[in-house]
């Protein structure tokens, strides 16, 4: 999905859904692992929670990728977390479970053509295969933070992505971006402001304390 909004002009949508992970995780973390939300995390996740519906009003459509994103991501955390299982050892089962689709379907668009790999451009097969290694090498990072930090925490971590992509979507793709989409973006990155400098002061507290 996230290779499909980059090249259908969706990088900003896909940073939005970014940006609301964090927040989903927090509520995850409630909901599933029963932890006690404050009133600044409960602030923080309304503020992302109404950046989504204003979005909705505004523009009369669901948006679709960031949700997908979001909830896919934040899926994606939670199983790490319950499955008794190592990173490195995780990722090689979810590698070798995807595999078997992933060959048959790059086998059927080599044998029609639209495959780009071993279509004689060398650069663009090196390329193909770097987008792996840089897809891997993360994943492999989130493994094993899932696995040591706590989930709500986790989320802090993932505000670089998005910011990037953001950015990206704005400055080098010019990306349509109008004063109500602004808005949509405020009300989330006020709830992240909200929740990570809250996570700070309760940091410091646990310092002092210990």
């Amino acid at each position: 999905m996230f290779i499909w909004a980059v090249a259908h002009d969706k990088i900003l949508e896909s940073s939005m859904g970014n940006y609301i992970t964090p927040l989903l995780n927090v509520a995850a973390s409630a909901l599933i692992f029963k932890v006690a939300l404050n009133k600044y995390q409960k602030l923080s996740v309304f503020l992302a929670f109404s950046g989504v519906v204003y979005m909705i009003i505004v523009y009369g459509k669901v948006p679709y990728i960031a949700l997908f994103f979001a909830i896919t991501f934040c899926t994606y955390g939670i199983i790490k977390k319950l499955v008794p299982a190592s990173a490195l050892t995780g990722l090689f089962v979810e590698t070798l479970i995807i595999s078997v689709p992933s060959v048959i379907y790059v086998l059927y668009l080599i044998s029609t053509g639209e495959s780009a790999v071993l279509r004689g451009d060398s650069f663009i097969t090196f390329l193909l295969v770097c987008g792996g290694i840089v897809t891997t090498l993360p994943l492999l990072g989130f493994s094993y933070s899932a696995k040591v930090l706590h989930l709500s925490t986790l989320g802090i971590l993932q505000y670089i992505t998005p910011t990037i992509a953001f950015l990206l979507g704005v400055f080098v793709y010019h990306e349509y971006f109008s004063a109500n989409m602004l808005i949509t973006f405020i009300l989330i990155w006020a709830g992240l402001i909200i929740y990570s400098t809250d996570g700070l002061f309760q940091l410091k507290k646990t310092k002092k304390h210990s």
